[in-house]
Order: C-alpha cells, then sequence, then structure tokens
C-alpha cells in the first residue's frame, strides 16, 4: 500500500482524477458522472475548484484543450448547474459543482436549464 501511494505521489495523479468499474473498488465511493459527461468535465470542474474561476482560453492552456471545445464543455456544465457564468466567457465552479467532486452529487440527477 505504501508503494502505491508513493508511486501516486511521484507520478503527480489524484485517485478522484479516475473512474473504476464497481467491481473493481467495492469499498470506494465514486464520482456518479452523467451520459452527457465528458472526462474533461471533471478536469475543467477541479481546475475552477482550484483556481476559483476561469476562462476557455485560461482553462484550454492549463489543460492542453482546444479554446473552442473548453467553451462547449464550460457552456454545458453551465447548462446542467456546475458551473455559473457571471458575465461573458467568464465561468465559475458553484456549490452544486463542488458536491460532483466531493462525490455528494450524482449528475444524472440534474437536468438541462432551459435558457
Amino acid at each position: 500500500m505504501e508503494d502505491e501511494f508513493r508511486e501516486c505521489i511521484t507520478s503527480n495523479m489524484s485517485a478522484k482524477r479516475y473512474q473504476y468499474l464497481a467491481g473493481d473498488q467495492p469499498n470506494m465511493i465514486m464520482r456518479k458522472r452523467a451520459e452527457w459527461m465528458r472526462s474533461v468535465d471533471d478536469q475543467i470542474l477541479e481546475h475552477l475548484r482550484d483556481e476559483g474561476a476561469g476562462t476557455p482560453k485560461s482553462i484550454s492552456n492549463v489543460l492542453d484543450k482546444n479554446n473552442d471545445y473548453i467553451g462547449e464543455r464550460c457552456r454545458t456544465l453551465t447548462k446542467y448547474g456546475l458551473l455559473n457564468r457571471p458575465s461573458r466567457g467568464f465561468y465559475l465552479i458553484n456549490d452544486d459543482g463542488i458536491a460532483y467532486l466531493n462525490e455528494e452529487l450524482d449528475a444524472n440527477e440534474l437536468s438541462p436549464s432551459e435558457s
């Protein structure tokens, strides 16, 4: 176990960033990702949690992803209520986004907003 922990630290990995099949880790609580979600969504939410706020451009630079794709994902996360957009092109993580990251919210229960 200690070797596994050391390996994670040296590889700069966070166990919360990985999805496991239920049978692989029976005692482990996992984030409940919805079908509409992509793996980059977790990375976006984690970045905004750590940084406080961001634009698709600033997020795409850190995650080394296409700016337009990150913008599309941020709009989707906003539509499902995991992010707030106080002004055009500026995103903040909200309480539901943090609850999802903390494994307290099942994203399958979220419905898209009409706006």
